[in-house]
């Protein structure tokens, strides 16, 4: 299938299979988006169902023609090939956020100074209340003789 930019006028020969709905494809010559849809497809023609027509024999068969020949022109420049197309799939572009105002950092580093404060407050709480603990949990004997607290 040949597709054309609508900017800068490159084509490119795409082959059918990938572009069989629309899409929206960059020119990689000049960067152009657009949006493409495939061309209409004629509608066949119904079968006719009337029977073909007797044929007269021909006089004479006239000689094919030969193809005119290519007009002159400049000296044949190397055909050089067309750029490469490229197929955008359908995806939303987030903008970027925004700097955290410092405002925002106050508020994480006191978020992260009173985790820090509950966990040794935890530390503290079961160091100091180990005997009852080992009391009311045994397996927990294990756990503060291996920590050499027992």
């Amino acid at each position: 299938m040949r597709v054309t930019c609508p900017e800068c006028g490159a084509e490119y020969d795409v082959p059918d299979t990938a572009l069989h709905a629309a899409r929206r494809l960059r020119c990689s010559a000049c960067g152009a988006s657009w949006d493409w849809t495939p061309p209409a497809t004629p509608k066949p023609e119904p079968a006719r169902t009337e029977p073909p027509l007797r044929e007269e024999p021909a006089a004479a068969t006239p000689e094919p023609e030969s193809p005119p020949e290519p007009p002159p022109g400049p000296a044949q420049q190397p055909v050089r090939e067309p750029p490469r197309i490229e197929v955008i799939p359908e995806r939303r572009i987030m903008p970027p956020e925004p700097p955290p105002s410092p405002r925002q950092k106050g508020m994480v580093m006191l978020a992260w100074a009173a985790s820090l404060a509950l966990l040794i407050a935890a530390l503290v709480a079961i160091y100091v209340w180990r005997a009852p603990i080992m009391r009311a949990w045994p397996p927990a004997i294990r756990l503060f003789a291996a920590l050499g607290l027992a």
